[in-house]
């Protein structure tokens, strides 16, 4: 060790090493490799949403993230999936 706790990086590769030294000895890698994998996949949706919830009278209920919206950024012109909230605001 050096310093206040640190590894230097030869120390930080031989630790690495001696690591997956053991972990392929025991047969892990390829046990561990899908899951050390999946964290950089991105996400997806699976099956149906829930149901829309009847609402009280007199009652709006307005999303900064809603995929059936589409709202046009005035500054930049860029869209979205969402409602227009600064509209719902001055109305």
């Amino acid at each position: 060790m050096v310093g206040g706790g640190t590894l230097s990086a030869a120390e930080t590769q031989h630790v690495l090493n001696r690591l997956l030294k053991h972990v392929h000895l025991l047969g892990l890698l390829p046990l561990l490799t899908p899951v050390l994998l999946s964290c950089s996949q991105a996400g997806q949706v699976v099956g149906v949403g829930m149901p829309d919830l009847p609402l009280p009278q007199n009652f709006q209920l307005h999303f900064n993230h809603r995929d059936s919206g589409r709202y046009r950024n005035p500054l930049n012109g860029g869209l979205r999936n969402c409602d227009n909230l600064e509209e719902q605001l001055i109305t």
